[in-house]
């Protein structure tokens, strides 16, 4: 009876490496030497705490094969983990991207460069009295339009703000109310005292106008490239 229990502990150890050898095809960068390394280290390392295990239990059965599933589980999943490091990594740096560039770099004496984001659009962002807000570039608009989110980030009750300027929008005429904003900070651009209008209806990002554009020295396209210089 003893050995035919160790011979199913050591069939259900070879089926577990087996396994895991076929989990780590999945690695795509496993080719390295380094990678392989490391595989085969957490191979032989869960293995023998598995083999440990087992002779620990030897007299229950159950409790064994419990132990060993738990180990094949952990060592299948730090496989899969480490096979899926490098799509991780690109959607950190894809997002990290995004980031930058809204947020825009310094290219010049008070000028500020922004890429043309995935939508199409250019997304920059400005601080408004210290509350980081994304806008679309929009040369087709006349004002600075907040979402009534925005707005709102900003300390203002939407509901109390006296909706009275018209504007034609892409959905029909559509209302706004004024305000001023005491500070707009974009990169090396400081704006004092802008006016803006807040949006009655949703949208679904701010829109940066031709209002703020008349402020600066320039704005230039040149492809994907946005820049503004004060």
């Amino acid at each position: 009876m003893e050995g035919r229990r160790w011979s199913l502990w050591l069939l259900l150890i070879l089926a577990g490496i087996v396994a895991l050898a076929l989990v780590g095809q999945r690695i795509t960068s496993i080719d390295e030497v380094d990678g392989s390394s490391r595989l085969l280290y957490l191979v032989l390392l869960l293995s023998a705490v598995g083999g440990g295990v087992l002779y620990r239990f030897k007299a229950e059965t159950r409790t064994a094969l419990a132990q060993l599933g738990i180990w094949i589980a952990l060592l299948a999943g730090l496989t899969l983990a480490y096979s899926f490091k490098d799509d991780v990594k690109a959607l950190g740096q894809r997002f990290t991207r995004q980031l930058d560039a809204r947020s825009g770099t310094i290219s010049g004496d008070h000028a500020v460069s922004f890429s043309r984001a995935e939508s199409g659009h250019f997304e920059v962002t400005a601080a408004l009295d210290g509350v980081p807000t994304t806008f679309y570039v929009d040369t087709g608009a006349t004002a600075i339009v907040l979402t009534p989110q925005a707005a709102e980030r900003l300390g203002y009750d939407v509901n109390a703000l006296t909706y009275d300027i018209l504007s034609e929008t892409a959905n029909g005429l559509g209302r706004s109310a004024a305000i001023r904003i005491n500070e707009l900070v974009m990169g090396p651009i400081v704006m004092h005292d802008v006016a803006a209008h807040v949006n009655q209806s949703q949208m679904s990002r701010s829109l940066l106008g031709m209002q703020f554009v008349s402020q600066l020295r320039s704005m230039h396209i040149d492809g994907d490239t946005l820049t503004f210089a004060q």
